[in-house]
């Protein structure tokens, strides 16, 4: 009786480890990474930022890979192009001329313009202006 038990939970182990598989791809290249989701600020020059310095919600950007960029600062969206070479990054906005109260989001507008390369690091995309990393996000 064990013996039968045990054949027939063989073929279900290896459905299970084969199903298994199956799920576990992880998208690898980082310009998939870039495009599979929303990216949400959670840190601007080195300072974790707060939820309250933004009149409605987190600041996020949303890249598609046919070169568009959604930017939310966090009072307004701003639709732009974006063009990658390697670890570079060119980003192509015009920011309004009706800018968010306070300083947080022009900030985050006046980074943005400053940013020249991405790096992903663990989940994380990290914009810089060369060197220095500016601004941090993790996905959504």
């Amino acid at each position: 009786m064990c013996s039968k038990i045990k054949i027939a939970f063989i073929p279900m182990i290896f459905l299970l480890v084969l199903n298994g598989c199956s799920f576990s791809k992880k998208v690898s290249d980082p310009e998939e990474v870039l495009y599979a989701t929303d990216w949400i600020l959670y840190n601007m020059k080195g300072s974790n930022i707060s939820m309250d310095a933004f009149a409605e919600g987190a600041p996020r950007l949303k890249f598609d890979p046919n070169g568009n960029i959604m930017i939310f600062t966090g009072c307004n969206t701003i639709n732009g192009k974006f063009s990658i070479s390697g670890s570079y990054l060119n980003l192509d906005f015009a920011s309004d001329s009706e800018m968010c109260p306070g300083v947080m989001q022009n900030d985050f507008i006046n980074s943005l313009k400053d940013s020249k390369r991405y790096v992903m690091m663990k989940e994380r995309l990290m914009l810089m202006d060369g060197s220095s990393v500016l601004m941090a996000f993790f996905p959504k």
